[in-house]
C-alpha cells in the first residue's frame, strides 16, 4: 500500500498558542478518519454506532474547530500533542540565541499486517500529515495582533485544504476488514468510537536524539518502529 503524504502549510506562532493550533489541525483530520463503534452480529453482518461532534472555541486563537466528543479519544490525542509541545517549549526556554525554534509533528495512519504469535505485526503507513511549526518571540502587542491574525488565516487555509483532501474520491483507503482483522485497520480500544489506527511522531530542529530523550518510552518505540 502506498502512503499518501501531505505537508501542510508551516505555522509561525508563539509557544502559548502551539497546543491549540495543533488541536485544530489534528482533530479536523481525525474527525474525517474516524467512525462509530462497530458491533458484529456474525461474520459479514454488523451495525455501526453514531459518532458525535462538538464545537470547541479556542482560548488563545480566535477560531472554532470541530472534534469528536469522546473523553478517551480526546485524552489520547491530547497526551501526544502535549508531549511534543512540552519538548518544543523546553527547547525554546533553553534558547539563548533568539534563534527560531522549529519542530515537525506528524499524524500517521497505518494498518498492521496479520502475523502469527510471537512475530510482531508490521506497521504499514497509508497516510501521513506533516506540520512544521516555528516558535517566534514577538516584541510588542502590535506584532502579536498581526501574528495572531495571520495564524488564524493560516489555520483556516489548512482546514480548507484538509477538507478538500478527505473529500477526494480518488483517495486510496484501506479495505474494509472483516471482524477477525478489524483491529488491524481500526483502533478498537476506545469505547464509544473508533478511528483508523494512527500514531503521532515528531522531531525538534531535526534532532531525533533530543526528541527521544524527552518523550518517553512509548513514542521512542514508535520512532524505532520506523527504522
Amino acid at each position: 500500500m502506498n502512503c499518501a503524504k501531505y505537508d501542510l502549510k508551516p505555522l509561525e506562532l508563539e509557544g502559548h498558542q502551539l497546543e491549540e493550533a495543533l488541536n485544530v489541525i489534528f482533530h479536523t483530520i481525525l474527525f474525517h478518519r474516524s467512525t462509530g463503534k462497530y458491533t458484529f452480529k456474525s461474520e459479514g453482518r454488523y451495525s455501526i454506532g453514531a459518532i458525535g461532534m462538538e464545537d470547541v472555541d479556542c482560548d488563545r486563537i480566535n477560531m472554532t474547530y470541530v472534534r469528536i466528543p469522546s473523553e478517551v479519544f480526546i485524552a489520547k490525542v491530547g497526551n501526544d500533542l502535549r508531549t511534543f509541545c512540552s519538548a518544543l517549549r523546553a527547547k525554546e526556554m533553553a534558547n539563548v540565541t533568539d534563534k527560531t525554534i522549529t519542530g515537525q509533528i506528524n499524524l500517521q495512519f497505518y494498518v498492521k499486517s496479520k502475523v502469527n504469535w510471537p512475530r510482531t505485526p508490521e506497521v504499514i503507513p497509508w497516510e501521513d500529515w506533516a506540520v512544521t511549526v516555528n516558535l517566534v518571540s514577538l516584541a510588542n502587542e502590535n506584532e502579536r495582533q498581526n501574528s495572531s491574525q495571520k495564524l488564524r488565516q493560516d489555520l483556516s487555509e489548512i482546514i480548507k485544504h484538509i477538507i478538500r483532501v478527505v473529500n477526494d474520491n480518488d483517495l486510496h483507503m484501506p479495505k474494509e476488514p472483516g471482524e477477525k482483522d478489524h483491529d488491524c485497520v481500526y483502533d478498537t480500544s476506545i469505547p464509544d468510537m473508533q478511528p483508523y489506527l494512527f500514531r503521532i511522531l515528531h522531531s525538534i530542529d531535526g534532532d531525533a536524539n533530543y526528541n527521544e530523550g524527552l518523550i518517553g518510552a512509548t513514542v521512542k518505540k514508535l520512532s524505532q518502529a520506523l527504522t
